[in-house]
């Protein structure tokens, strides 16, 4: 807390400095008689005496003898100039260091409007005391004096003079990596860099460069707080006691780089994989898959035959039962199959052949808002399909944080399903000029054979008014059904992703890309992913 407030000393501080000195006196003079007849007042070996060190307002806990002469002394003894209202810090030194007060005082006469930031202060572990001088509006002259508890004390001569202006070349330090196009210099009269709010601020005194600002018409006098700001990227600040008319000085300002900002904007990420990564975690689903199918139907034959039935009204259900209940029908069908699995076969293959898709080092695309711990990650795409119709899912957000340096880490959960995932795939890099995957079913049920092979069993059954065409087209559309029902087959899984990247800044501290890497872990499988990590300020 400042003490802001004017004041005036008294001629009886001096009167009362005397005082002290000849009580000190009168101490030391009763002491050396008491010594000199020590034995005669009553002094034994079991009479008590006392050991303290004395009222002399010392803890205890200094370095040196607590009876020991201690000194006090200015760091600078030459009278300070200081302009009219400058600011300058003074420091002491007390010797035998021991932690005790330090009074601070300014001796001066007449109207006087200058200040000090405390009277009292507390010798610190160096064995220095300081405190803030704030000079008056009118030229003048004072002394300050620093006391000790024992009486000891210094004094140090201020002369207040109306005084000219100076330079600051301001030489910026920088040591880090982000790309600095222009400083901003700012100087603060009577300001140190620990009463600033911001290194960033503007201040009254301003120059600007490429390099080293040079900051002129500076009151001389008084003390200075230099801040700099490289762009809106990194920011410092160094403490002058102050500078003379007409010079020109260099100081050298260390630079920090501000923290990266993590909780505004947007940024759109990319994430690569390789399809021998997630070879393990797709075999696997399509072999759970494909199990499934044959769990609930005994053979391609029965899953088609069935199919079929499902395509017919009610009537021509039943006759359908009957007629597929003959002795020979099945195996004729199945006959007219290329092999007894060729329909799971085929989509099998199908779903397989999809993976080549998850290549590349842009598999997923996604944007991400920023906010720190609970950043939103949209999936926007996944290898080259739209992240919802691919089953996709975001179930919390994503965090966001920066590590040392210009390093971030992002981690977070996507929950998908791999056979869903496949055969979108599948259907939206579908070659024009080859068969869909629907109609890669259709081949593979020979529909236009299976509907010849039931209608020659056929007979006199009502089934007669549903001709080769009218089987021919139920098998085909429900081969379309046969590959919606192995779409819907799968199980939703989770990836887990950790990412760590490097990123360059833009030029109000906030993250203009990111490159670096992932890796993920899914359900049931011991391997991890891995990919690039890229991503652009939208």
């Amino acid at each position: 807390m400042l003490n802001l407030a004017p004041f005036l000393i008294p001629a009886a501080s001096s009167r009362r400095v005397v005082l002290r000195r000849a009580a000190r006196f009168a101490q030391l003079a009763l002491f050396g008689a008491c010594s000199c007849v020590f034995v005669a007042c009553g002094a034994s070996a079991d009479s008590p005496h006392d050991t303290s060190t004395g009222g002399n307002g010392a803890t205890g806990d200094g370095d040196g003898d607590g009876d020991a002469h201690q000194t006090i002394t200015f760091t600078e003894t030459a009278t300070l100039e200081l302009a009219p209202s400058g600011v300058a810090q003074i420091t002491v030194v007390v010797s035998p260091r021991r932690r005790q007060t330090v009074m601070f005082e300014i001796l001066s006469t007449g109207a006087f409007d200058g200040y000090l930031t405390g009277n009292s202060m507390v010798v610190s572990d160096d064995g220095t005391a300081s405190v803030a001088v704030h000079a008056p509006s009118e030229p003048t002259e004072f002394q300050i004096r620093a006391s000790l508890p024992d009486g000891e004390e210094t004094r140090r001569s201020v002369s207040v003079n109306v005084q000219g202006l100076g330079r600051l070349r301001v030489i910026p330090s920088y040591n880090g990596t982000r790309d600095i196009s222009k400083w901003y210099a700012s100087a603060w009269p009577g300001l140190s860099c620990d009463q600033l709010e911001s290194s960033s601020e503007k201040g009254p005194h301003t120059a600007t460069s490429s390099s080293r600002p040079l900051i002129t018409d500076i009151p001389a006098g008084t003390l200075l707080a230099v801040s700099v700001r490289g762009d809106e990227v990194t920011s410092g600040c160094s403490t002058i006691a102050q500078i003379s008319t007409d010079e020109e000085r260099s100081v050298e300002v260390s630079m920090t780089d501000n923290p990266v900002k993590v909780t505004s904007g947007t940024l759109l990420l990319t994430l690569g994989a390789t399809t021998e990564d997630f070879a393990h975690v797709l075999d696997t689903s399509i072999s759970t898959s494909a199990a499934a199918f044959v769990e609930e139907y005994s053979s391609d034959t029965e899953a088609l035959l069935s199919f079929i039935r499902a395509e017919l009204d009610g009537t021509h259900q039943a006759a359908f039962d009957q007629l597929i209940a003959t002795e020979g029908v099945i195996q004729d069908v199945e006959a007219q199959l290329s092999s007894p699995t060729a329909i799971s076969d085929t989509m099998r293959s199908i779903l397989t052949n999809a993976a080549v898709y998850i290549d590349g080092p842009q598999v997923f695309e996604a944007e991400l808002a920023l906010n720190g711990l609970e950043s939103e990650f949209t999936l926007l795409s996944a290898a080259g399909v739209d992240a919802e119709a691919a089953g996709f899912d975001v179930p919390e957000n994503w965090q966001l944080e920066v590590q040392t340096g210009d390093e971030v880490s992002l981690g977070g959960e996507l929950i998908y399903d791999p056979i869903r995932w496949l055969a979108e795939i599948a259907e939206v890099h579908a070659d024009p000029s080859d068969l869909d995957p629907t109609s890669r079913v259709a081949q593979a049920a020979e529909c236009a054979k299976v509907a010849d092979v039931l209608v020659a069993h056929l007979g006199e059954s009502p089934l007669e008014q549903c001709d080769v065409t009218c089987l021919n087209d139920a098998c085909t559309s429900q081969a379309a059904a046969l590959w919606e029902r192995i779409k819907s087959s799968g199980e939703p899984i989770s990836l887990l992703i950790g990412a760590s990247g490097h990123v360059e800044v833009s030029g109000h501290a906030e993250i203009a890309k990111v490159l670096g890497s992932w890796v993920g872990r899914t359900d049931g499988s011991e391997g991890s992913l891995k990919g690039p990590l890229s991503g652009t300020k939208r």
